[in-house]
């Protein structure tokens, strides 16, 4: 009959050994139990094999080649895929779909593979045998995935990337122990539900549409290999997740923490690592306190607001982070893990922000708040509110013991607009009501690409000492100006414990990352401060910096170190640093200045642009006689309080005997006033 045939129902035939064949443009019908042990199921390149409904394809330590077309979607029809003992089955993909699929064996090592995209239109039974999927293929299901105790459906995140999909209309349950990269939850109607036993994710949990129960069976994995995430949810996911944290060796220090799930306190933290200072920790008595919450409302500086907490059953918040002391030894730490159980944070998260009008802007408006989502996300997404607050973003860097600082594609000290699951952050309020709103699209996987502004020329300048470095950046760009720019600048944060520091100061602003306009017909003198502890400065530059010229004056012997090459080392004499001993001098190539490069030409354009002022031996030295000559010198304290005025002969005043060491305001004639340090004896 039209060269069909048909196995009819009712009907079982097993084939054993050699193979089954049939010729090039024939179709072969299932209606009934066709059984392959140790066979072969061939057919021409234009072959096709159609399961009907009821018929059963038992593929018994066999294989199916050279099939052109397997038809196995009609409902009620089974595919069975069985090997005992050790070796591999291939999972042959169809023309539309498994209506139902099975897979058996009697051992872990009766592995069956999938090497192409595989949709199961109803249910995926797997039975005493380990499934693998190899290479980044989809595994579809409408139906159930049910798992027996005996077996593991492995879909190994050190070497496979499977990506399993539950998109039925109705209710779905995935029942088993599953260790999975990915699952996605795409679905028109109905909840998908984990049952039985735990549901591993390793790569990323995707809710596109539908509803995800996770009914406590879910973990979001983190380890040295990588983190779990969430990805944008457009559907519904319910009941309790656990979220691993996994923190590699390193040091033993303060972190910035949060928690991506909601209802979370303290005391989930408790059986991570040692707590102490407030009631319920390990150590309530203790006198050092290992875990502070932040409000922005403490007058004083960004560091003046961490608060002890009321007891270890205190909450963490949705939305704002803690200072989290944390390790296994004080001396360094060895990898630990950090996890938290409760509903997944999702949706629209609004930071609640303030800012408060206690002392200056620079030291007000502090924030310290969370990632709040089970993902990475992404700082420079378009996709936040961000009203009245700086573009910068600061994170705790442990190893380094000093602040990370991004702003505009620019990062020192490890910055970076992607922001880790459970990692709080800095961010700066700038006036009354500020807000701050994070949404779902503002997530990015770990290793997505984001722009940098590549295009503009960047300086970095690091410092380093015994114990530690840190750096900071000088961006040109005609977008800038001379003063601090919210969208381009980042503040320096200074750390009290920091052996080394380093940072640039333009006007009344200290930077981690300054953005000033491009030299054309002038150059610029920028303030370079650090600690007394420098052990060397090396710079790199990018290859935007090429037009440009740029040197270190040293005020007190008036020695000028031009910046040559695209990276390299100065040699300086730290003593004095912190007092603005030092300056950055750049200027443009084409800026009509004559031989703007020249030690000559860069001395005699920083003294006449560049106003510095250090204090040696009771006395306040200023870089150039010329500049200051016939001005009235005023030092104000930090009340705005006059302490002294004087008219230089020279370069330098001296200090009245009633000065006491501490910082003070420098004011010259009509120019802008400085910070200025008194280590008066």
């Amino acid at each position: 009959d039209n060269k069909k045939r048909t196995i009819y129902a009712g009907s079982a035939i097993t084939r054993s050994n050699g193979s089954l064949r049939c010729p090039n443009n024939d179709t072969l019908f299932n209606a009934g139990i066709l059984t392959l042990t140790n066979s072969s199921l061939i057919a021409g390149v234009t072959g096709v094999f159609r399961n009907l409904p009821g018929s059963v394809l038992n593929v018994a330590r066999g294989v199916l080649t050279n099939v052109s077309v397997l038809i196995a979607s009609d409902p009620t029809n089974l595919v069975v895929y069985t090997r005992t003992g050790n070796g591999n089955q291939e999972i042959k993909s169809t023309f539309d779909g498994y209506y139902d699929l099975s897979i058996e064996g009697n051992s872990l090592a009766s592995e069956k593979r999938i090497s192409s995209d595989i949709t199961v239109l109803n249910d995926l039974k797997i039975n005493g045998s380990t499934l693998i999927a190899s290479d980044s293929f989809t595994l579809s299901v409408g139906g159930d995935i049910a798992l027996s105790s005996s077996a593991v459906a492995a879909f190994d995140v050190f070497t496979n990337k499977a990506n399993v999909v539950l998109n039925g209309g109705g209710p779905q349950v995935l029942n088993g122990r599953f260790q999975l990269d990915d699952l996605r939850i795409q679905k028109g109607g109905g909840t998908a539900s984990l049952t039985g036993d735990t549901t591993f994710i390793h790569g990323t949990l995707d809710v596109a549409s539908g509803s995800l129960s996770a009914n406590g069976n879910m973990v979001l994995v983190s380890n040295d290999v990588g983190d779990a995430r969430v990805g944008p949810v457009g559907g519904t996911i319910i009941g309790d997740v656990l979220v691993q944290r996994y923190i590699d060796a390193g040091e033993t220090g303060w972190r910035f923490l949060c928690a991506p799930v909601s209802g979370a306190t303290l005391a989930d933290w408790n059986d991570d690592f040692i707590t102490s200072g407030f009631p319920g920790s390990d150590f309530p008595s203790f006198s050092f306190t290992s875990i502070k919450g932040y409000q922005e409302s403490v007058a004083g500086h960004q560091d003046s607001g961490f608060v002890e907490p009321q007891g270890i059953d205190d909450p963490i918040p949705t939305n704002s982070a803690f200072w989290v002391y944390s390790g296994d030894h004080i001396s360094g730490t060895n990898p630990f893990m950090i996890d938290v159980s409760g509903p997944l944070i999702t949706g629209d998260v609004d930071f609640s922000i303030t800012y408060s009008n206690n002392t200056s802007l620079t030291a007000d408006g502090w924030n310290l708040v969370s990632n709040p989502y089970a993902s990475t996300i992404n700082w420079e997404s378009p996709n936040w509110t961000k009203d009245f607050v700086d573009d910068a973003v600061y994170v705790w860097n442990t190893d380094l013991g000093i602040y990370a600082s991004f702003i505009a594609g620019l990062g020192v000290n490890g910055g970076s607009p992607l922001i880790a699951s459970s990692q709080g952050f800095y961010v700066h309020a700038n006036d009354l009501n500020p807000a701050l709103i994070i949404r779902e699209s503002c997530k990015s996987s770990a290793n997505a690409n984001f722009l940098r502004r590549g295009e503009d020329p960047v300086l970095r300048l690091t410092v380093q000492s015994v114990q530690s470095s840190m750096e900071t950046a000088l961006r040109f760009t005609d977008q800038a100006t001379q003063d601090f720019d919210e969208d381009l600048d980042a503040y320096f944060l200074p750390v009290k414990e920091s052996p080394s520091s380093i940072h640039t100061e333009l006007g009344n602003s200290e930077y981690a990352i300054n953005s000033i306009p491009t030299p054309s017909s002038d150059t610029i003198g920028i303030a370079l401060r650090g600690t007394e502890k420098w052990l060397g400065l090396s710079f790199t530059k990018n290859q935007g910096m090429n037009p440009f010229c740029l040197a270190i004056y040293d005020a007190q012997s008036g020695e000028v170190q031009v910046l040559e090459g695209e990276s390299g080392r100065v040699q300086l004499d730290s003593a004095g640093a912190s007092n603005g001993r030092y300056s950055l001098i750049a200027a443009s190539t084409s800026s009509g200045i004559q031989t703007p490069c020249s030690l000559s030409g860069i001395a005699a354009s920083s003294q006449k642009h560049s106003l510095t002022a250090f204090v040696k031996d009771n006395r306040i030295y200023f870089n150039s006689s010329e500049t200051v000559k016939g001005e009235t010198i005023v030092v104000y304290d930090l009340l705005g309080k006059s302490a002294f005025k004087e008219q230089p002969l020279g370069d330098y005043i001296s200090l009245p005997g009633h000065i006491s060491s501490g910082i003070y305001i420098l004011q010259v004639g009509s120019t802008k006033a400085q910070k200025i340090l008194i280590p008066y004896e």
